[in-house]
């Protein structure tokens, strides 16, 4: 018990140490027919987002140790003609933990941005927090 202890102390420190970088994943899908989709490290080792032009794609963003939203955090793209970036405001979040004393009262506020894509190209998405830092290739397709 104590070995595993230490060696989870000595993973936390090396990944606070690296800079981690917070958890995204998808909370809406693109319409039949179109492309909408995060894949994280791809085989040339980026973090990618595929969108078509006129789709928007909600992702949230969430603290990589306890599974909480993104405190501060703030999206930009490279290329707003390519593909534009908002904060999206959807319901509370419940306990990760399953804890039923968890009301909608004391529930965190999500961290939620919607990508818009807008223009086929490719350009860059960088989502900045209290967390660290994620930067995806985002590629506009027709």
């Amino acid at each position: 018990m104590k070995r595993a202890l230490v060696c989870l102390s000595m993973m936390a420190l090396a990944a606070v140490s690296t800079g981690c970088a917070p958890m995204v994943n998808t909370v809406s899908v693109a319409p039949p027919a179109r492309v909408g989709s995060l894949w994280v490290k791809t085989r040339d080792g980026e973090d990618t987002i595929r969108v078509s032009k006129g789709v928007a794609l909600a992702i949230e963003c969430r603290d990589v140790w306890w599974g909480g939203p993104c405190e501060n955090a703030k999206a930009t793209t490279k290329d707003p003609k390519i593909a534009r970036v908002l904060p999206a405001h959807l319901e509370k979040t419940k306990s990760p933990w399953g804890d039923s004393s968890y009301t909608y009262e004391n529930a965190s506020q999500r961290t939620v941005f919607v990508i818009a894509g807008r223009e086929e190209g490719q350009t860059e998405l960088t989502i900045a927090s209290e967390d660290g830092n994620r930067t995806f290739l985002i590629s506009v397709e027709p």
